[in-house]
């Protein structure tokens, strides 16, 4: 698995430059698809060959997965119209539009726990805890890396007065 995440960091993390001073909408959206697709065909290249599913198990685990992914796409979606709302207004994000993306923010995260504890039981059907573990490992180390090169692209809110360097 080490030499697959290395490869979809090479192989994605080439095409995104590091964060420039301003945030282009088409830019970042751009980059979320690609990563997207991209991440969507390695996740389950991972998943096949790191969760060591018997037959029986593939057979249960797939259709259900499909369904899962559909849930978290859903909810990926907020994420993404998210990121592009804040990079359509990068450099005049006002309080209220900043309050609202932190309310978003952690509603995604929340939701996202949500579907994957829902689906614990009807997982665990299929194979066992230790193998749902290893499966949801596999989840957040995928899920890491997107959010990682996809940060790179989105500088930090700007915020006015003077950068004051290592005081407190």
């Amino acid at each position: 698995m080490r030499m697959l995440l290395v490869t979809i960091w090479a192989a994605v993390g080439c095409g995104i430059s590091v964060a420039q001073d301003t945030a282009g909408e088409a830019d970042v959206e751009a980059t979320y698809e690609m990563l997207r697709g991209f991440m969507s065909v390695e996740r389950e290249t991972m998943i096949a060959e790191e969760l060591r599913l018997s037959e029986t198990e593939r057979d249960g685990f797939w259709p259900l997965y499909d369904e899962y992914r559909a849930e978290i796409e859903e909810i990926q979606d907020r994420y993404a119209v998210l990121i592009t709302d804040y990079a359509a207004n990068y450099g005049a994000l006002s309080d209220d539009l900043a309050e609202h993306m932190i309310d978003e923010y952690f509603s995604v995260k929340r939701d996202t726990l949500d579907v994957r504890q829902d689906y614990v039981d009807r997982f665990t059907d299929i194979m066992s805890i230790q193998k749902l573990a290893r499966f949801y490992q596999i989840e957040n180390r995928i899920d890491n890396i997107a959010d990682m090169l996809l940060m790179r692209q989105i500088p930090l809110t700007d915020v006015p007065g003077p950068v004051q360097r290592g005081q407190r």
